[in-house]
């Protein structure tokens, strides 16, 4: 009797399991990550455009310092900014409104709370007046 049958299927296993592995681990890959999309709208619905938003968190924690979980961006023509990050958290968004002359909104404080959650969107509009 031959041995050759004998390392063509031990090499076919192999193969097919190789491949399975790797389908496998790459399919299991999902995005954790955690975005953030703020919306900066006036008293009256439309959209604020040129304002700052910083996002973080509200507290210094007790193991120090989590500006990895702080991000600043400025709102586009639709009055929205986009955020993402690595760790689910509750954080606060601050808005400064842009600066015009003369002064179309107060000073605020204009703020809310946001909880990222892992592999989702989470939207907040924010109004200023």
């Amino acid at each position: 009797m031959s041995k050759r049958p004998h390392y063509i299927l031990i090499f076919a296993i192999g193969i097919i399991t190789l491949f399975s592995v790797v389908f496998y681990s790459s399919a299991c890959k999902k995005n954790k990550d955690c975005k953030a999309t703020i919306t900066v709208t006036n008293s009256m619905g439309g959209p604020v455009f040129g304002a700052t938003i910083t996002i973080g968190p509200s507290q210094t924690a007790p193991q120090g310092s989590l500006a990895i979980q702080s991000q600043t961006g400025v709102t586009d023509g639709s009055g929205s900014a986009s955020f993402t990050f690595t760790l689910p958290a509750i954080l606060q968004a601050s808005v400064v409104p842009p600066v015009t002359v003369p002064p179309m909104y107060s000073s605020g404080p204009f703020t809310g709370l946001v909880q990222l959650e892992e592999g989702q969107t989470v939207t907040k509009t924010i109004i200023v007046n």
